[in-house]
Formats: structure tokens, sequence, C-alpha cells
């Protein structure tokens, strides 16, 4: 592969240097073709009109630039007034052609500059794949050398294997060295040459352009010589006609004939009139070329226009795109945050589980509270006989407030006062009872709640049920009704009844599909 790519890199340069020559040809041809016209059709066109045309410009100049042929038809028939806006916008026009040309001369110097360093440039990565082709021979000669001598040593002295290998692996090393710099020099010959083929296709389309415009031009002079041609034959149509005009002028002036004059005036006129027709006519030649050009224009506009509003509506999808992803990076992070709450929530729901055994606890140990009050209130009673009947009194009063407090929560729980010598304590104690009831409410409330959603999940469930049962019904119903049709229409052979045999009774077909005639 290595020893068949430059040959293929050279033909390609062999071909791109014919390629020049014969673009060389081309214009050389062109230039004497253009230099070896006659110099009377050049009269009709000025230096710079055809400089225009050696660069594409001549369309602008038909498009601005009045036609001299008419001109001097209409100077020679009498209008001998001259437009100072004409000749004006003639030279601003010139101007501007001689500006565009010196610009394209200059993209042109350029454009060879270019091509002359890329060549420059082509010519020395040859002869560097050159030089490192010469260094791989040379290698591979040394590495065939070396393993000839290998295999000598090796057969002779067998001490010498250790160098001989040292040996090989540096020529390897080498090798390969050579081989990476080589794909390096292949890759820019390659990049080059693109290159090189891309200038040569602009090249090649310009000089395309060059030689339409030269042909346009050789038909623009050719025109131009029919019409100068044309304008002459007029010329001696009209020094015939002057001739004839004083001839009259001289009988008129002798003879006084009215309606001859009158005649010749009305032909002289129909003469003009034909003129003013041709020239209508090339005017709107002039401005239908005029609004093709106007055409062509817009279509580039509406080109660029929609190029324009497509970039921005890829710009508008990235866009979307981008904020699609920030939206699902946001609701990522509401899912965390939702999980995280849900922790939370189930850690407070095993707080307030634990919170409730503790208020069981509680109501134990105020029960176990009460009861001591109660027996110390026994014994303070048969101490203090005097105070009875107030301290009777007192935890009726208390006992029957506990007592339907504790109804209304589904509890039992009685207040005594431990004594008179104690009313900060009952006090006290009365508020405990309170929270603890609170608490109590609270927590039958909640497990209310638990009872009547697994009531209604309990529901749910015996009403599933319910329906699998009685698909599982209709299911085995329709299946005993196609064993009793099947049975039906297949009966079976008939035998005779022997005397032990006793009559089997056989289900209607209604029953079996419960049907109510």
């Amino acid at each position: 592969m290595r020893l068949w790519f430059v040959p293929r890199c050279m033909a390609s340069e062999k071909e791109a240097m014919k390629k020049g020559e014969v673009v060389t040809k081309m214009e050389e041809v062109l230039a004497t073709s253009v230099t070896t016209t006659p110099t009377p059709t050049v009269a009709c066109l000025s230096n710079e009109e055809v400089a225009c045309c050696d660069k594409g410009v001549f369309w602008k100049e038909i498009d601005t630039k009045p036609i001299e042929p008419v001109q001097n038809a209409i100077s020679l028939f009498g209008d001998n007034k001259a437009d100072p806006n004409k000749s004006q916008s003639a030279r601003i026009h010139k101007r501007t052609c001689e500006k565009e040309i010196e610009d394209l001369r200059k993209e042109l110097a350029n454009l060879k500059v270019q091509l002359e360093a890329k060549h420059a440039a082509h010519m020395q990565a040859l002869l560097k794949l050159e030089h490192n082709q010469k260094k791989i021979h040379e290698l591979s000669t040394l590495l065939k050398k070396c393993d000839l001598e290998r295999k000598k040593n090796m057969n002779d002295d067998p001490t010498t294997k250790h160098e001989t290998e040292t040996e090989s692996s540096k020529m390897k090393e080498l090798a390969e060295l050579s081989s990476l710099e080589a794909a390096k020099l292949r890759d820019q010959l390659s990049h080059v040459l693109s290159e090189l083929k891309a200038t040569q296709r602009e090249l090649l389309n310009k000089e395309t352009e060059l030689v339409a415009v030269r042909d346009f031009k050789l038909k623009a002079i050719a025109d131009a010589e029919e019409m100068r041609n044309a304008l002459e034959i007029e010329k001696e149509q009209k020094e015939e006609i002057m001739k004839q005009v004083k001839e009259l002028s001289q009988v008129i002036h002798r003879s006084k004939l009215d309606d001859a004059i009158e005649a010749e005036r009305e032909n002289f006129a129909a003469v003009l009139s034909e003129k003013d027709e041709r020239i209508a006519l090339a005017e709107q030649e002039l401005e239908d070329m005029r609004n093709q050009i106007e055409l062509d224009q817009r279509k580039i506009m509406d080109q660029s226009t929609q190029i324009g509003i497509m970039e921005i509506y890829m710009n508008q999808l990235k866009e979307e795109a981008i904020s699609a992803k920030e939206e699902i990076n946001g609701l990522n992070n509401a899912i965390e945050s939702v999980s995280g709450e849900l922790q939370k929530a189930k850690i407070e729901l095993n707080m307030y589980k634990e919170r409730d055994i503790e208020s069981q606890v509680e109501i134990a140990l105020m029960k176990s509270q009460f009861q001591e009050h109660r027996l110390a209130y026994i014994h303070q009673e048969h101490e203090n006989q005097d105070w009875q009947g107030e301290l009777n009194m007192i935890t009726r009063i208390e006992s029957e407030e506990v007592r339907m407090n504790m109804e209304n929560k589904n509890g039992e729980i009685a207040v005594v006062a431990a004594g008179a010598e104690l009313p900060c304590e009952l006090a006290s104690m009365k508020k405990e009872l309170r929270m603890a009831a609170a608490k109590m409410a609270e927590l039958r409330g909640r497990a209310e709640q638990a009872l009547s959603r697994a009531e209604v999940a309990e529901k749910a469930k015996a009403a599933l049920e319910d329906k699998i049962a009685r698909h599982r019904e209709h299911r085995q119903r329709r299946k005993a009704a196609l064993t009793a049709l099947k049975e039906e229409s297949n009966p079976k052979q008939f035998s005779p009844s022997s005397p032990d045999s006793t009559p089997t009774l056989q289900q209607p077909l209604g029953k079996v599909l419960n049907l109510k005639l």
C-alpha cells in the first residue's frame, strides 16, 4: 500500500498541472480572439465597457447605460438636446464598474497566490514523502542485512543472541517511527490535495464564467456591428431624405405647393414614429432584463431568510430541550423532597404510637394513684369523723364529673380528694385527668378513623370476592351448557337396556341455565 499511494498522488498532481495548462491556453486563445476583432466594432464600445465585459459586469452596463447608436440616430434626426442627468449617471456607473473590476482583479490575484502557496506546500510534502520512503527502503535493506547477519551469528556463536535481539528491537522501533511519520505526511498530503482540488474547482468555475462573459461580449460586439451598419444605412437614407427635403423646399419656394409639403411632413413623421417604436421596444427589452435580475435577487433573499428562520427554529428547539432537562431535574428534586417528607411522616407516626403507649401507662399509674388515694381516704374517714359530711359531698360531686367525662370517652376513672389538707394536689390531679381524657379522645378518634378505613377495605375486598365468585359461577354454567349441547348433538349408540339397569334422570337445559319460562 505504501508503494502504491505515492504514484497515485503524483498522477493527481500531474492531472492538476495539465488542467492548469489547458486553462491558461484557453485564456490565451480568448485574449487573441478579442484582440484580433476588427477595429470598427470596438469603436461602439469603450475600453471600460470591454473591461466590464471581461469581469462579468456587461449586464449592469446594459441595465443603466443608454444605447449609443440610438442616441446618435436621435441626434441626427434633429434632437440635439443633451441630458446632463444621463451623462452624470453614466459617469457614476463607469466608476462603480471600475471599482468592481479592481476588486475582482484583487480577488483573482489572491486566489493565484493561494494556489501557488498550496502547490509549493504540496511539492514539499511530496519531497518529504519521497525522502521518508527512501529512508524506509534503506531501513528495510538494513533489516534484511541484520537478519542475515543475525542468522549467521546464531549459527556460529550462541553468545551473540542478546546483541542481535537488542539490534532487532531498535530496528523495529525505527521502522514504527518511520511508518508513523509516513502516515502523518499522508494525512497532510490528503488535506493539501483536497484544498488544491477545491481551489481548482473554484478557478474552473470562474474561468467558465469568464468564457461565458467573453462569448456574450462577442455577441454584443456583433450586435453592435449590426446596429452600426443599420445606423450607416439609416444615415444614408437620411441624407437622401434631406436632399429630397432640400429639393422639395426649393420647389416649395418656387411653386408654393402646400399639399405636397404636408404629405412629405406626414411621411417624415411616420419615419420618426417608426424610430420611436424601435426605441420603445429596446427599452422594453432592457426593462425585462432588469426585472429578471430583480427576481433572481429576490429569490436569493428569500432563501437567506428561510435559512435564518431554520437557524432560529433550531435554537428554539435547543432551548426547549435545555428547559425540559431543567424541569426533569426539578421533578427529581421534588420527588426526593416528597420521599423525605414521607420518611418524616413515618417517624412521626412511630412517635405517636410511642406516645399512645406512654399515655396508656400514665392512665394505669393514675388508676393506681386513685386507688391509693381512695384507701387513704377510707383510713382518714375512720380518723376524722367530724369532716365526714363535707368530704362525702366533695368526693361525690368530683366523682360524678369524672365518671361523666370517662363514660363519654369509654373509660371509667374516678377522682377522690385525699383530704382537706391537700387542695393543691387535688387541683393538679384534676388537670392531669383532663389532659389524659383529651389524649384518650384523640387516640380514640384516630382508632375510629383506622377502623373505618379497614371496614372500607374489607367491603371492597368482599365486593371483589363476590365478583370473582359470580364470574366463576358464570363460567361453570357456560361449561355445563356446552357439554349438554354436545351430548344432545352427538347421541350415544343404541344399546339394549338390561333388566338390571335403572332409568337415569337427566336435568333439562332450562334448569342448567337457570332459565325462567
